[in-house]
């Protein structure tokens, strides 16, 4: 006798959690990473000079002020508004960092030693642009206040706020350094990354900036370096962003008739 027939069994497609799902994640989160560039890095540091001016026009002292007696004052009649301008120079450290991972994600693949050293300098970046905004801004304002509050100890204060400045001085050329390393990585990338000579020459000039800026500082010459940077850093990370976007768009593919031999 024949045995009954069952139900036919129905074989389902094996969900593909693998590599390839991998990747579309990949590709996504490189495309939240071009928009968070092109939007948010991009005219950060626009919105770090408007608070640093709304501080001039409300106290009638320059931001970051030395802790002498006006910075002392300032420091200490306008807390609120002296940490505020402080901790969105710090966050510029941070929005920095949140594209350097999208140029880390976008490179990785053909050129993992550059992505790794891009991720670290960032991170060295960011850890001590936010030590900088919080121990400096807590250091002023402490010092303000007890200078308003204890006017016979202006000799003492004005010698604290003297290492304090030589404390940001320091942190300042520590959180700056890296960023202009990043930026002569990204300019040395190989042609099969399709990054623009524009911004390859933009970052070139950021770097340069930055070095020159911190170098005569130490000297005790005022530059106008910064002003540099002001101008080209919006447009070079609006570009980078669309060039995170043209990769993720690409399946994270920079150069598709491009050989693998050019990785390094």
């Amino acid at each position: 006798m024949n045995e009954p027939v069952g139900s036919p069994i129905v074989e389902m497609p094996p969900v593909n959690a693998g590599p390839s799902a991998t990747a579309d994640g990949y590709r996504r989160s490189l495309s939240l990473l071009a928009g968070f560039t092109r939007w948010i890095t991009a005219p950060w540091i626009l919105v770090v000079i408007a608070s640093a001016i709304t501080v001039q026009r409300l106290t009638g002292t320059d931001a970051f002020h030395s802790l002498d007696q006006a910075g002392l004052e300032q420091a200490g009649r306008f807390a609120g508004l002296v940490t505020t301008a402080s901790m969105l120079d710090g966050a510029n450290h941070l929005v920095f960092f949140v594209t350097f991972v999208g140029v880390f994600i976008a490179t990785f693949k053909m050129w993992p030693v550059r992505a790794a050293l891009v991720l670290v300098l960032g991170a060295m970046s960011l850890a001590f642009g936010l030590t900088k905004a919080i121990t400096t801004s807590y250091i002023a304002t402490s010092l303000g206040a007890r200078y308003l509050a204890e006017p016979t100890a202006k000799e003492s204060l004005f010698a604290a706020g003297k290492l304090a400045d030589g404390l940001r001085a320091g942190l300042q050329d520590m959180d700056t350094y890296p960023l202009a390393a990043i930026w002569v990585l990204l300019a040395l990338l190989p042609s099969a990354a399709g990054l623009g000579r524009a911004v390859r020459i933009m970052g070139w000039v950021l770097a340069a900036a930055l070095v020159f800026d911190g170098v005569l500082h130490l000297a005790g010459i005022d530059s106008p370096f910064f002003v540099v940077v002001v101008l080209v850093s919006p447009p070079y990370f609006f570009i980078l962003g669309n060039w995170l976007k043209r990769i993720s768009r690409n399946g994270l593919v920079m150069n598709p008739t491009a050989s693998r031999t050019a990785s390094a």
